[in-house]
């Protein structure tokens, strides 16, 4: 007949390898936090440290509780199959954060990770034991297969606590979901070993090398649990440190883009695909009369006008454009587009929008500007260069753009267009005898009454002087119409 042993715990080493195993486990949380905010090689470097940290802490805490489980015979253990268990702790751990490691992951894809990790740390722990020599180890199904479900449901439920919602919770919160999730993720790692090892028959390969005393003994298993878990401790404290070193590096960093921000002139704002704006810099404060608080987290069309931007893109089908890539036209282009103010009034503005690609999806920043005041500057120029300042008509610029558009236009459609100059007699003595100055005021009372005759669609300009030009669709009938009644003006009209 078979013979069974059976050991017992030394809870000295079942605490202390649960709490390497957590330490461990909030190093990778967090490094595996790091990895989906990083992009590049830096997020290669912090996926590779959380999977040797997960890969590390869960083979620890498995070795350790084996060296805690005291059975009344000598067991020595197999070095390569040791170190095979610890390659396959750390490979699956980096397999499961390839397949969940960002923030974008779906359910499923969490899933799969939480999968994929699970079976990996069982298969560590069936690899370790049977690395141990002079034992044969019968496995019950059902306290397998438990225990599998046990540590996948704790790791998926490990991996939704790291990587969901990274960006939008404060400090404290990041630090107690880093927290739990360590808990967690140690607490289904244990679930899986002790509930595996209590379905588990253990027979001496050799009856009669038992010896109960041994298993009383503490000796060499607690010198060498202790050993591996300082040895572990070392090398966490070491990534801790240089993670460490890699935060405040990172801090000078936002504090610089921060300043940067701040110090801006121009309006800055960062949105994400879905138009939802996350940064908004104290130029846009300024500029708009939103406070950044109150806007983060808004829709960008709460400020900007979208159909301005819309309407320069070309349909995202037909251009070949991957979906929730609104903006993929006009990105490094300078437009014109009109934003609103807080009180509701329109403001003319400068744009131009860049795009940064992070974990499959863009984040775009704008880049705004009031022109409010260069608008008004390019308006006065424009009618200082097209309008009579002294009668508020066009000048002679003004008459020569539009009467060449109305003489085509005419041409165009095959209507009459009549041209009709209009000269005032003796103004040169009214200006030598009376002055300049009630030689204008009698220019602004013509073109007043000239204005009076004028239909919707005619054009009157002051060419200059006492000269004027009136452009009216009419045939030679109707035009000397016009210019009969024009010579009737001829009531006095007091200027002063």
């Amino acid at each position: 007949m078979e013979q069974t042993v059976h050991g017992t715990h030394d809870l000295f080493l079942v605490a202390v390898s649960f709490l390497i195993a957590l330490m461990a486990s909030y190093t990778a949380v967090d490094f595996a936090r790091r990895t989906a905010l990083s992009k590049g090689w830096e997020r290669r470097i912090w996926r590779l440290g959380s999977a040797s940290a997960m890969g590390i802490g869960m083979w620890v805490l498995h070795f350790i509780a084996m060296l805690a489980y005291r059975l009344p015979l000598v067991v020595d253990y197999d070095l390569r199959t040791v170190w095979l268990s610890l390659l396959v702790a750390t490979v699956g751990s980096l397999c499961a954060l390839l397949v969940a490691g960002t923030r974008s992951a779906s359910l499923l894809r969490m899933l799969s990770g939480g999968i994929v990790a699970g079976t990996s740390f069982l298969a560590m722990h069936l690899l370790g034991l049977s690395a141990m020599s002079g034992v044969a180890f019968t496995h019950a199904p059902e306290a397998l297969q438990a225990s599998a479900l046990v540590a996948m449901a704790g790791l998926t439920s490990s991996l939704l606590l790291t990587f969901g919602s990274i960006r939008r919770v404060t400090r404290f919160r990041r630090g107690l979901r880093s927290f739990l999730s360590a808990f967690v993720m140690t607490l289904s790692v244990s679930g899986m070993h002790y509930g595996a090892m209590a379905g588990s028959h253990i027979s001496p390969l050799d009856p009669g090398l038992v010896d109960e005393a041994l298993a009383r003994s503490a000796g060499l298993p607690t010198g060498m649990a202790v050993s591996i878990a300082l040895g572990t401790i070392g090398v966490l404290g070491m990534a801790q440190l240089g993670a460490s070193h890699a935060d405040r590096r990172l801090a000078r960093q936002v504090a610089t883009n921060g300043s940067i921000l701040e110090s801006a002139i121009d309006c800055i704002l960062m949105f994400d695909h879905r138009e939802t704006i996350i940064e908004f810099n104290p130029a846009a404060e300024r500029t708009f009369g939103y406070k950044r608080p109150d806007m983060l987290g808004k829709p960008l069309a709460r400020v900007i006008d979208l159909q301005t931007l819309r309407s320069r893109q070309r349909d995202p089908k037909a251009a070949g454009q991957p979906p929730g890539e609104p903006y993929a036209d006009i990105v490094g282009s300078r437009l014109t587009a009109t934003a609103r103010h807080a009180e509701g009034h329109p403001i003319p503005v400068e744009l131009a929008i860049t795009r940064i690609r992070t974990d499959g999806a863009s984040l775009y920043t704008a880049y705004l500007r009031d022109i409010t005041e260069r608008e008004r500057a390019e308006r006065l120029i424009w009618r200082m260069a097209y309008t009579d300042m002294l009668t508020d008509l066009p000048n002679r610029n003004g008459f020569n753009e539009t009467g060449a558009k109305a003489l085509v236009e005419a041409r165009t459609n095959g209507k009459p267009l009549a041209i009709l100059f209009v000269d005032l007699d003796r103004f040169k003595l009214v200006n030598d005898t009376l002055g300049h100055r009630v030689g204008d005021l009698l220019l602004q009372a013509v073109a007043e009454r000239l204005k009076a005759q004028l239909a919707e669609a005619d054009m009157l300009s002051r060419l200059g002087g006492d000269e004027f030009v009136l452009l009216r669709g009419a045939g030679p009938d109707e035009a000397a119409a016009t210019a009969g009644r024009m010579l009737e003006f001829k009531a006095p009209r007091e200027l002063f």
